[in-house]
């Protein structure tokens, strides 16, 4: 899963981070629990708008 790999990097490089926001697809109860459990890092799920399409900020 690129999202694990991206979170490691992420807390090798900048152990301070304690809080990541993503969207539903990264939402999901097990990655979740394995970023608060391997690494520290809460998981904050952000809904999209219904009408997004493509990349949102």
């Amino acid at each position: 899963m690129r999202a694990r790999v991206l979170l490691t990097r992420l807390h090798a490089e900048h152990p301070e981070i304690v809080l990541a926001w993503a969207d539903n697809a990264y939402g999901g109860d097990e990655f979740s629990t394995w970023a608060q459990d391997a690494l520290g890092i809460t998981i904050k799920v952000v809904p999209r708008p219904e009408d997004a399409k493509g990349f949102v900020r």
